[in-house]
């Protein structure tokens, strides 16, 4: 993973859709939505419990509501993963005849 991506601090914001690197599979990328960054509160899926992200990671949620947060693939299944793994915000979606 040789992409680093110091120049997004101030350039992503919470609510944004984002591509990252995968931090199961640095090989592939997955479009994620950015729920809380460094010195943010979140809560964690597993007990209930808040914590704050610290300074250069970041909490990350899958939009499909209909997973649950083992089947989603998130930061609820990761914890919180460096911004280093974000490649850029998502600013476009393509929709094909079928969508």
């Amino acid at each position: 993973m040789a992409f680093r991506s110091r120049w997004l601090l101030g350039q992503v914001s919470v609510g944004d859709v984002v591509l990252v690197w995968s931090p199961l599979n640095p090989a592939s990328c997955l479009v994620r939505r950015l729920a809380a960054l460094g010195g943010q509160e979140t809560v964690s899926a597993k007990d209930n419990q808040t914590f704050v992200i610290r300074d250069g990671q970041c909490w990350l949620l899958a939009d499909n509501q209909n997973l649950e947060p083992e089947e989603a693939n998130d930061s609820r299944t990761w914890g919180p993963i460096s911004m280093n793994n974000i490649m850029g915000r998502v600013i476009y979606r393509f929709h094909n005849v079928h969508d």
